[in-house]
């Protein structure tokens, strides 16, 4: 398969991992063993994280911190450490974030190759940046230039204290014992002629899980509920499919009453999750959760620092746009007193403005790196990593139309939308094979406006058998190609 390389010059997709690393990894080949190999080419030909066999994880170990959850793969300092300087310059290209230059990405992806050499030298700055200094000729200059800059930094102490506890991209999560198994579905297993598809939007927590540990190790555990798997953890009985606000709920209910009327023969209607960008996880409440856990269970963050980052939080509350209620603006500013206050976990509680506020400055890169939790860890561990923005089938709902709505079992979300989680698609799927008519309205330079009108807009998709064929060729496509790690 043909690879393109690609030219960091657009806002990166958050969990386009696998463009990340093509970059870097065609001259790293040759320096690892031959399964790791196998690994390598599998993540850079499949594209999306669901190709993450074992093989491909086990490459990962070797070369990179992280589990391919979304971002934040430095992986030039362990490159080196096993390629040395050769290897150092092909990997150089692959130590980006997600920002929107060639340079910010450069500059992020520094960093963290600064942090990885700094646990590696048991927290000595000098030794550390001494090594970074030794791999610069071997760098693109665009690498050499950032690593400059990040060569003069000086650190935080909550910096160095923070990555000596961290063990990138090491996640620990606990299920909880009333969680059901997940079912994985083929397409013909999912859909049959006759269905109608209704996009469903939602954000790629886990759901059913403790976080014991996310980078670092936590005090407490951290309970997530979803998310695409929200429906694992209520019981069948209670016929319950998702969860959402009362008018989200209300809405997404009427549209699956109108897609009854497209019904024919022994067809349903069925919900299909359309999975949101990372950021779509800021609205939940166990999402602040992890973080603030994460905040208290790592390094004393300066003073400075700290009233700064708690003024930011009221800046972003008053840029917020868009639907935010003018009340719930007030309120958050009225009561936003820091993040250490204990009064918070109400106000959070009750104000999604709030919460989406404090996460939306938790994920500018600048605080991380005065010491404040790493993003990137947080959302390698809240996330579902096989799944990437836009992709569908992340669940697979049978619909009630007609059904009331019930109240909600969710801490973030009070209303219930009657149905049956039915499973979960085996390969995801790109919204344009099911959604192809309403995708290219919008035109491929567009596709994230289009993203944005599946998932707020009232959308019905009839299933044919092309769509069931097409679907099931793409699925056996893949699945034949990871059971013979070629793919």
């Amino acid at each position: 398969m043909a690879v393109t390389e690609p030219a960091f010059k657009t806002k990166r997709e958050p969990h386009l991992t696998a463009d990340l690393l093509r970059q870097g990894w065609h001259g790293l080949k040759g320096a690892v063993p031959e399964w790791a190999q196998r690994g390598l080419q599998g993540v850079e030909d499949w594209g999306d994280r669901t190709g993450a066999t074992a093989a491909a994880e086990g490459a990962l170990q070797f070369v990179a911190p992280g589990d391919m959850t979304d971002v934040g793969l430095s992986a030039l300092g362990p490159a080196a450490k096993y390629g040395g300087k050769a290897v150092a310059k092909a990997v150089g290209g692959a130590t980006a974030l997600l920002a929107g230059t060639e340079d910010a990405e450069a500059a992020q992806g520094m960093r963290r190759v600064l942090y990885d050499l700094i646990r590696k030298h048991g927290g000595d700055v000098d030794k550390a940046k001494m090594e970074l200094q030794g791999l610069t000729p071997s760098m693109s200059t665009t690498d050499r230039s950032q690593a400059t800059k990040v060569l003069k930094l000086e650190l935080p102490p909550a910096v160095v204290q923070r990555e000596m506890m961290t063990t990138p991209g090491q996640n620990v999560h606990d299920i909880l014992h009333n969680v059901r198994n997940q079912t994985f579905l083929k397409p013909e297993e999912a859909f049959k002629v006759g269905d109608v598809a209704v996009p469903v939007a939602g954000d790629t927590t886990r759901a059913g899980v403790n976080v014991t540990r996310a980078g670092i190790p936590l005090k407490r555990p951290v309970t997530l509920h979803g998310g695409h798997d929200y429906g694992l953890t209520t019981a069948p009985e209670l016929g319950v499919s998702w969860a959402s606000e009362p008018a989200a709920a209300a809405s997404k209910q009427i549209n699956f009453n109108k897609a009854e009327g497209l019904v024919t023969g022994p067809g349903e209607v069925k919900g299909i999750h359309v999975a949101m960008a990372p950021e779509g996880a800021n609205f939940a409440k166990h999402t602040g959760d992890l973080w603030r856990e994460m905040l208290a269970s790592g390094p004393q963050i300066e003073a400075p620092y700290m009233r700064e980052f708690n003024k930011d939080v009221k800046r972003q509350i008053g840029t917020k746009k868009g639907n935010a209620t003018t009340s719930n603006k007030a309120q958050a500013l009225r009561d936003w007193r820091g993040v250490q206050d204990p009064g918070l976990d109400e106000l959070l509680n009750v104000n999604p403005e709030a919460r989406k506020a404090l996460m939306e400055t938790a994920s500018k890169p600048g605080w991380a790196h005065v010491g404040f939790p790493d993003i990137d860890e947080l959302y390698g561990a809240a996330l579902d990593p096989t799944l990437k923005t836009g992709n569908i089938g992340g669940a697979v709902m049978r619909a009630a139309p007609g059904a009331e709505l019930t109240a909600g079992m969710h801490p973030t979300y009070s209303m219930n939308i009657p149905g049956e989680h039915m499973g979960r698609l085996a390969v995801p799927l790109p919204p344009e094979m099911l959604f192809g008519e309403q995708m290219s309205r919008f035109g491929p330079k567009k596709r994230a406006q289009a993203l944005g009108s599946l998932r707020s807009k009232h959308h019905m998709q009839p299933i044919d058998q092309r769509f069931i064929d097409d679907a099931s060729r793409y699925t056996e496509a893949r699945l034949n190609a990871l059971r013979q790690g070629s793919y």
